[in-house]
């Protein structure tokens, strides 16, 4: 009943504010596109219909936590970022901010993230090593793929990375746990995969995006809080596949 008792409770919020809204659990994300002063004092105007909501019905607002973000391209960052406020305190402008477990930064690059889950994976496999090291090859593999993969693949298809630095990055945690798996053997990394059947992390990532990609032409989301992506049109599909989707 919990889940629904919340939803119940905050069904106005997003008419009530006005605003671009993204709502999670206990979390909410307002945004706005700013170009101008006026854009500026609309943002602030949103908050404080925000505020007035959270007054009327009662609930607290840990004004300690709301962040402001801006994100822009590279080279922008410079400009002076505007102070917006809740309630008379004005919001920490930062550079990068966790929500849901994924650490945004102002330039949408995700290194920041990356880092913190490889470093992660690393720990938890230091961990794996010290206290099973008496296990057998398919045993550690699958503790490998319960315990440190996961780390490295939890929603990837927000973060997955484009830059050969963070590709490289993550995809030696593979690297070094499977010499540990194939402790003794002079293999290559190629031979490691092989021998133990394992596709490499930036293989397995591409499924995911594309699986996300398809649920998003196809209306699988609600566009209203989705990605907007068009299709080329009908004279090139009749040059390709012809099937509307490719």
């Amino acid at each position: 009943m919990g889940p629904l008792l919340l939803i119940i409770y905050i069904n106005d919020l997003v008419d009530s504010c006005d605003a671009n809204l993204f709502l999670f659990a206990n979390g909410a994300k307002i945004f706005q596109h700013i170009n101008n002063t006026v854009d500026v004092l609309t943002l602030q105007n949103k908050l404080d219909k925000f505020t007035e909501w959270t007054d009327k019905w009662l609930v607290k607002l840990n004004v300690g936590k709301c962040k402001n973000m801006s994100v822009c391209h590279k080279g922008q960052g410079d400009t002076i970022t505007p102070v917006y406020n809740i309630k008379g305190v004005a919001l920490e402008n930062v550079d990068s901010y966790k929500y849901q477990g994924v650490t945004d930064d102002s330039h949408l690059k995700f290194d920041k993230h990356i880092s913190e889950k490889v470093n992660k994976a690393y720990m938890m496999l230091g961990i794996l090593r010290r206290n099973f090291k008496d296990v057998s090859c398919e045993c550690f593999l699958n503790l490998y793929k319960t315990m440190v993969r996961p780390l490295l693949e939890y929603t990837n298809s927000i973060w997955s990375p484009r830059r050969v630095c963070d590709l490289t990055k993550i995809e030696k945690v593979q690297m070094k746990a499977t010499k540990y798996m194939c402790r003794g053997k002079d293999l290559s990394y190629d031979d490691r995969l092989r021998s133990l059947k394992l596709p490499t992390l930036n293989y397995r990532r591409i499924p995911g995006d594309m699986i996300e990609l398809y649920k998003i032409i196809t209306g699988k989301y609600d566009s209203n809080c989705s990605l907007q992506l068009y299709l080329r049109s009908k004279l090139v599909h009749a040059v390709t596949r012809g099937n509307g989707s490719d």
